[in-house]
Parts: structure tokens; C-alpha cells; sequence
């Protein structure tokens, strides 16, 4: 595993459960019962509010788990799907060269 990436792996599950436990406070606690159709966020109607508002949550959650993927995949499974530099420049110098 990259030794740079310790820091994001370490932190970002601390601040996903941060996120998620400052979301269910501010909706249980705040948002919910100041809004103006009180009824309507009360049982499902939290649960849709919380939803919509922890959607940034779940997509860095899952940035999260992408990162963590590719760092534990060994070189010689990502190697082969990039490119090779030289190659690139090679085929760029090629279509440069050719006459149009």
C-alpha cells in the first residue's frame, strides 16, 4: 500500500462518522422540528430529510472506498492498464509528422 495515502485512509472514516453523527443530530434535533410542516418530518419524513441531506456523505464515503481499492491493487494489476508514456508520445509525434 502507497504510504501516502495512510492519512486519508485514517482520517477519512473519522470524518465520515463525524458527518453522519453531526446529520443525524442536526436533523433529529434541529431541522425537523423547526420546520414549518412539523407533521411532515415527523417518522419517513426524517428519514427523506436525513437522506437528502447525507447524499455528499455517501458519495465521499464511496470515493473513500475507491481510493482504498486502488491502492491495495499490486503494481502488476494496474500496470498494464496504463498507458505507456513513450508510446504516447511516439504515436502524438507520428500524426504531427504526417502530412494532413
Amino acid at each position: 500500500m502507497n504510504a501516502d495515502l495512510s492519512h486519508i485512509l485514517v482520517f477519512g472514516p473519522l470524518v465520515v462518522a463525524f458527518a453522519v453523527s453531526a446529520l443525524v443530530l442536526l436533523v433529529r434535533f434541529d431541522l425537523a422540528p423547526v420546520g414549518s410542516f412539523a407533521g411532515a418530518f415527523e417518522g419517513p419524513g426524517r428519514w427523506f430529510l436525513g437522506a437528502a441531506l447525507g447524499f455528499g456523505i455517501v458519495g465521499f464515503s464511496i470515493k473513500l472506498a475507491i481510493i482504498t481499492i486502488l491502492a491495495s491493487f499490486p503494481r502488476q494489476t494496474i500496470a498494464p492498464l496504463l498507458a505507456d508514456p513513450v508510446e504516447m508520445r511516439a504515436r502524438a509525434a507520428a500524426r504531427l509528422a504526417a502530412p494532413p
